[in-house]
């Protein structure tokens, strides 16, 4: 179950940062 946390959060914070990249520009 722990792993699955984790690929969760690495896919959400690549997500947010993406998001972020695009509300920048």
């Amino acid at each position: 179950m722990g792993a699955i946390y984790r690929i969760y959060f690495l896919v959400t914070a690549l997500t947010v940062n993406l998001w972020q990249s695009m509300c920048h520009v």
